[in-house]
């Protein structure tokens, strides 16, 4: 399943880093507390922004990941994080069970 993905190549750990500093970009050029924002993401979007606010040293207003899924590396970071997740029990593409793990 694509939650126990171990990141071997680095793809979500790249992403997460990305993703972190244009979050300190946009919070400085904006003048904006970090607790106000909120990160989104779709399916292997949701898994990346998930990640994402896990490991960002500085509190965010919480996490939607849609059909997505939680990887083993945010998981403990995780558990101190608000994510609002939900999943259509018809997908196809990625199991519902994705985001019931997480």
């Amino acid at each position: 399943e694509d939650h126990e993905c171990s990141d071997e190549r680095g793809i979500y750990a790249t992403c997460s880093r990305l993703v972190q500093q244009e979050l300190d970009r946009v919070q400085q050029k904006y003048q904006l507390d970090s607790t106000r924002v909120i990160l989104a993401g779709y399916s292997q979007g949701a898994a990346c922004a998930l990640q994402c606010v896990a490991e960002y040293p500085k509190p965010l207003a919480g996490c939607i990941a849609i059909s997505g899924w939680l990887l083993p590396a945010a998981r403990i970071p995780a558990a101190t994080r608000s994510f609002w997740l939900f999943h259509g029990r018809e997908d196809v593409q990625v199991s519902v069970n994705c985001s019931s793990f997480a």
